[in-house]
């Protein structure tokens, strides 16, 4: 699924589109072959600084869709040049260069540090360095204007779009990943928003674009509303989970034993009615966690396998 990417040509787009400084989210998803585990990095433009007297718009990774929440984490400051380079700089590394848009067939770009991922979570390594070149040039149309678009290759195989990035793997910062672990990770560039226009949406899970309530309010963790039912209770083999919510919401749903271990995850859209095999679990007491990921507000329940 693609929305705004409608069709493609080989001439250079005329009008240049600036990297948003502002009311931006890029979203990424992903998930592990061995325990289905799955991951979002929704990184959200929220705020400015200043480094070294240069002003920088600051990058945070967002949880539950708001950057005051607790667990939101400050990740990057980035700043585009006059150069049509949009730089970044890594708390504790040196700025670097993340993307060049002003970049030509046959160009090279170098990163000097590289990202590694694995168990939804990224190391910087100093020394691990790569060399990117661009291959192709076309252009895209995107919400009724053509981009400039171009396609690397070296550590990785990218595809960056003008004002908006990479659209490939973890997206925005995908550019530095150059090292992959073999721990059963794959992740996958899902959604881009600037004003609250979604102008890229390939999810894997459902059709929402998540990411809009990135502003500095913590959401409540309200109910997702009297309509959700977990029976039967105590259950021996099959729990069933139902929702009934109003069309383009998305949530996920979690098990997690007393101690707080995390036996199961899956992902679903609006309205659904969802059965979970229990009966392998021991006996004991359980919790259920549905957050609307969308608007962050989640339900917990306590359930019982005999």
């Amino acid at each position: 699924m693609f929305v705004s990417l409608l069709s493609m040509h080989k001439t250079s787009a005329q009008t240049y589109f600036n990297f948003p400084t502002s009311n931006a989210v890029w979203n990424s998803e992903g998930d592990n072959m061995f325990s289905n585990q799955k991951w979002y990095f929704r990184y959200a433009i929220y705020g400015d600084t200043v480094i070294e007297s240069q002003l920088y718009h600051k990058i945070y990774n967002v949880f539950q869709d708001t950057v005051g929440n607790e667990n939101s984490e400050y990740v990057a400051a980035i700043r585009e040049n006059n150069n049509r380079q949009v730089l970044c700089k890594l708390p504790n590394y040196p700025e670097v260069v993340l993307y060049d848009f002003n970049l030509e067939v046959g160009d090279s770009i170098h990163y000097p540090l590289s990202y590694g991922m694995c168990y939804n979570g990224f190391g910087v390594s100093e020394g691990e360095e790569h060399t990117l070149r661009v291959i192709d040039i076309d252009s895209v149309l995107i919400n009724n204007e053509y981009r400039k678009r171009w396609f690397l290759s070296g550590g990785s195989s990218q595809t960056w779009v003008e004002g908006i990035g990479s659209m490939e793997w973890n997206g925005l910062f995908n550019p530095l990943v150059s090292m992959f672990a073999l721990c059963g990770d794959s992740y996958h560039f899902s959604c881009f928003k600037h004003n609250e226009v979604v102008l890229f949406q390939d999810n894997n899970y459902c059709d929402c674009c998540f990411s809009f309530g990135y502003s500095g309010v913590n959401s409540s963790l309200e109910a997702v509303s009297d309509a959700l039912e977990i029976f039967p209770n105590p259950s021996k083999d099959n729990l069933h989970i139902h929702i009934d919510q109003p069309t383009g919401d998305c949530y996920s749903v979690s098990i997690y034993s007393i101690l707080g271990e995390q036996l199961y995850s899956q992902d679903m859209e609006h309205g659904f009615d969802m059965v979970v095999d229990v009966s392998a679990f021991e006996s004991g007491v359980y919790l259920v966690r549905v957050v609307n990921t969308i608007s962050g507000v989640e339900k917990k329940s306590k359930f019982i396998v005999e």
